[in-house]
């Protein structure tokens, strides 16, 4: 395993003046994204406003959804009144924890630079700007699937069983969110299938099984309570969700709606790409001292495992989408990227133009990620 690498120690450098400056542009940024919608008035989110009509009765499961966003709320209105204002606060804090999760990922696989500047690029995406406020089913599998692909690299990267539990946790807190949670785990089991297949792996191979079969366990466990309540009730959100996903579309539609649903992807990450283009033609020339802090040291086949687990999170789950549309017709929803599309940000600085849009002067970066967020705030509160 790669349990010789060395674990980045984050004391020593969460002191340093770029991660403050960092951790003050988060939260300026949440709180910006989560209180406009508020005194501004916007409409307010159909999903926000069915989870404070499902908390009054708390359940196993509801007539569209599994009820874990619904018990978060739950918890929370035990400290904090019920209204709308609270489900913004959880909208901001579930993005809060996809960042620090991006944030301790990127740390550990690529280096402290580039985790700041993934940070950064990921705060411009517009499912986490002008749809913070939103708290539903698919901002909670979005914290489920940060938590499962850090999860499953400490699981590789340590060896700990306690990690290997909290994959099982995360796997099912995902499945009592949304069930497109299954995307997740198929592309964390087929890591772990594509590692045990590497000759460098094969004398972790039993290892490796008994985490996923651990996992898997536990996964299960949590799952019982719903599927019970899913035979009492004969399956209303399997119905549901064959209803809201339209599968056995003609096949002609179906090359269409996928070509649709990535032009929406596209359009969500624009502003950051293009900001990130523009600043590599002004700056041909960065300055070579790329790595701030270093990148830590590992096994031999340490980049490739951090390559394989970036691409196939990353793309896996919109590889898998677009064969069920392709396939069985299904029509995507132009939100199921909410849980992903964050993790193309660390995955992109892992290229060559990434590594050299991570070397330019970090006050540079910080000043284009300022103006396109001040850009789009502009064009969203007018």
């Amino acid at each position: 395993m790669i349990r010789s690498a060395v674990v980045p120690r984050y004391r020593d450098f969460v002191t340093q003046p770029q991660t403050l400056l960092l951790a003050g542009y988060t939260l300026v940024y949440l709180l910006t994204w989560s209180l406009v919608p508020l005194f501004a008035h916007w409409n307010v989110p159909d999903d926000n406003l069915e989870q404070l009509a499902w908390v009054l009765n708390p359940d196993w499961g509801y007539n569209k959804h599994p009820p874990f966003p619904t018990w978060v709320l739950w918890v929370f209105e035990r400290v904090f009144s019920h209204g709308v204002p609270l489900t913004y606060l959880l909208g901001s804090l579930q993005v809060a924890m996809m960042l620090g999760l991006a944030w301790r990922l990127a740390c550990e696989t690529l280096d402290a630079r580039r985790a700041l500047v993934a940070v950064l690029l990921i705060s411009c995406m517009s499912y986490y700007t002008n749809r913070l406020y939103f708290f539903n089913h698919n901002t909670a599998l979005m914290v489920a699937h940060a938590g499962a692909v850090y999860s499953l690299w400490r699981c590789v990267s340590t060896g700990r069983t306690v990690w290997w539990v909290l994959l099982g946790l995360c796997w099912g807190a995902g499945m009592l969110s949304k069930y497109q949670m299954l995307l997740t785990i198929a592309c964390n089991l087929g890591f772990l299938l594509l590692l045990a297949r590497r000759p460098a792996w094969r004398a972790e191979r039993l290892e490796l099984l008994k985490g996923a079969l651990l996992a898997s366990v536990l996964c299960a466990a949590l799952l019982a309570p719903h599927l019970a309540w899913l035979i009492r009730n004969h399956f209303p959100t399997f119905a549901y969700a064959s209803h809201s996903m339209a599968a056995d579309l003609p096949l002609l539609h179906r090359p269409l709606g996928v070509l649709g649903f990535f032009a929406n992807q596209v359009w969500r990450v624009l502003p950051v790409t293009v900001l990130a283009l523009l600043m590599l033609r002004l700056h041909a020339q960065p300055p070579r001292d790329t790595a701030a802090w270093g990148e830590p040291d590992g096994m031999p086949d340490r980049a490739a495992t951090v390559q394989q687990l970036l691409w196939l999170h990353a793309c896996g789950p919109f590889v898998l989408m677009t064969l069920l549309a392709l396939l069985a017709g299904m029509e995507l929803q132009m939100h199921w990227g909410t849980a992903y599309l964050w993790l193309l940000a660390p995955l992109a600085l892992t290229t060559r133009r990434g590594r050299h849009f991570t070397a330019l002067p970090l006050h540079r970066i910080f000043a284009g990620i300022l103006l396109v967020q001040l850009l789009n705030l502009a064009y969203h509160a007018r």
